[in-house]
């Protein structure tokens, strides 16, 4: 049947295709937008991420004078540190929370199309991102505890 509706409308420019054919090129340009608009999400997140790394040691480095003013009123190190771990912790997590809640929020509406593998791999993911959070704030903020006791 193909071969003879191609014969016989081929001065008209039929060309007959199947379904399935037709289905998977217009899944390819759907797969094209989407993998350019994950690799600029990748991009998105990578430039957070430098930017909030600049911006909390920027921060940790500028307070030597606090540091300074708490070592004089007598507090103990571990004090301090945690003082500063309190403040600088919470904007990165409440970043990634932020960031998560409104994935979601992004994905409801394909909530049962979504596998198991893939949020377990999205948990995963979250627990990174907070754990190397934790640490290098923790790290910063020891860097700058030694550097300030010069």
């Amino acid at each position: 049947a193909k071969a003879l509706l191609e014969q016989t409308l081929s001065e008209y420019g039929v060309r007959v295709t199947t379904t399935n054919e037709r289905l998977k090129q217009f899944n390819s340009v759907t797969d094209t937008y989407l993998s350019i608009f994950m690799m600029l999400g990748g991009l998105g997140l990578l430039l957070g991420i430098m930017s909030f790394v600049i911006v909390i040691r920027k921060n940790l480095f500028m307070r030597h004078k606090e540091i300074a003013l708490y070592r004089t009123l007598g507090f103990p190190e571990r004090r301090i540190e945690r003082i500063l771990y309190k403040e600088n912790i919470w904007l990165p997590l409440y970043a990634i929370v932020t960031g998560v809640f409104s994935a979601l929020v992004s994905a409801s509406m394909g909530f049962a199309n979504i596998g198991g593998w893939l949020w377990l791999t999205a948990v995963l993911f979250t627990l990174l991102f907070v754990e190397c959070t934790r640490y290098f704030v923790q790290k910063t903020i020891r860097t700058v505890m030694k550097t300030s006791g010069l």
